[in-house]
């Protein structure tokens, strides 16, 4: 069986990596209150119930930022889009704003996408891990 991929993607600060530590089982992500701590993709080999499960961290999207280093973090996240099975986009607690309703632009055409609140918790992760180990996606 082929591995699923699933990325997480995300406004800076939303809790993509802790989610991402959280699903993984493992602190290999980097998480702090610092925009911008994770700068490349970040990946991690699971099994769920025999299910072979790559799953990637990303850095923070920031359409409103121009600056050439802002871009080149939104084309590393972004890029994932094209080879995942399923896009779970975090927003914050605080509510859906103009930059996540951008972000959901770039995903629309995708068959799976989950919008998640942040802060991550521990029963996200395990709802989660249900869901990637039974989809057939």
């Amino acid at each position: 069986m082929p591995n699923k991929i699933i990325s997480i993607i995300g406004k800076p600060n939303v809790g993509k990596s802790s989610l991402f530590n959280l699903i993984s089982g493992n602190h290999i992500a980097a998480e702090t209150s610092k925009p911008h701590t994770t700068r490349h993709l970040i990946d991690s080999n699971i099994s769920i119930n025999d299910n072979k499960i790559t799953l990637f961290d990303t850095p923070g999207i920031n359409f409103k930022d121009r600056k050439i280093f802002n871009r080149n973090l939104n084309k590393n996240a972004l890029s994932t889009i094209d080879f995942s099975n399923i896009i779970l986009h975090i927003v914050s607690i605080k509510g859906i704003k103009k930059e996540d309703n951008d972000i959901n632009l770039n995903i629309k055409e995708l068959s799976y996408s989950i919008t998640l609140a942040s802060p991550p918790s521990l029963d996200q992760a395990y709802l989660l891990k249900g869901f990637m180990a039974s989809s057939s996606v």
